[in-house]
């Protein structure tokens, strides 16, 4: 459509318009020129029903992360504690001549019962539940206090030796289980871990500093895994 017919169509609804009505519009205008109009607002349906889907979708994406390294760190410790036993105690001390078949039935029959076990301290609602997780938790601190510092000076430092090793080790379990008997793991709301972490840290330089040198071989072989040749 050109603009001459669009100006000829509006000129003729403008005459057949009454002059009142015309007056009417353009001072209605003339009075709301600048301000805002008011709009109504948009259905925002769609958009609440996808953010509630995304944030169900990323719960049960972590749910599911959870619990695949919960069932792989059962099915592991399963299946060590009954080759353990066919392999540490059954055959070595109950049945000498036994088979690779035997063996594996009875590995499988222990799979059976301790899962049964697990189940039940898991499922009941007494202390003894929480004992269990108290303890493993206070296994894991001092795991970490003990060696996690020896791990990291091994990797990272050419002089250290055994006897800091040796030191650190010793301090760290030390203080991570006197930290945790004497109280002040409840009194000051620091895990255990931390002070016996520092504390074997401090230690293991302190006495890899004042004892000899590690040897020749062992200089070696931290030279040969930290080169930048080491595969």
């Amino acid at each position: 459509m050109t603009n001459d017919l669009m100006e000829r169509r509006l000129s003729a609804a403008l005459d057949k318009t009454a002059p009142d009505d015309v007056d009417g519009v353009l001072s209605r205008c003339t009075e709301r020129k600048g301000t805002v109009v008011p709009m109504k607002k948009k259905n925002n349906r769609m958009k609440k029903w996808m953010q509630t889907v995304a944030a169900c979708l990323a719960v049960l994406l972590l749910l599911a992360a959870i619990i695949a390294a919960s069932i792989s760190t059962a099915d592991s410790q399963l299946l060590v504690a009954s080759s353990s036993f066919t392999a540490d105690l059954y055959k070595p001390f109950f049945r000498k001549n036994a088979t690779e078949k035997e063996t594996l039935m009875v590995g499988r029959i222990l799979v059976l019962i301790l899962s049964a076990i697990a189940f039940l301290i898991a499922n009941s609602k007494g202390s003894g539940a929480q004992a269990i997780m108290d303890m493993v938790e206070n296994a894991w601190g001092a795991f970490g206090a003990s060696f996690g510092p020896t791990i990291l000076l091994s990797l990272f430092w050419r002089r250290f030796n055994y006897k800091g090793a040796v030191a650190g080790v010793v301090s760290g379990f030390v203080v991570d289980l006197g930290w945790l008997l004497t109280g002040l793991t409840a009194s000051t709301g620091i895990f255990e871990i931390v002070p016996g972490f520092i504390a074997s840290f401090i230690i293991a330089v302190i006495v890899a500093k004042c004892t000899a040198a590690p040897n020749a071989k062992a200089v070696e072989i931290f030279d040969k895994g930290t080169s930048k040749d080491a595969d």
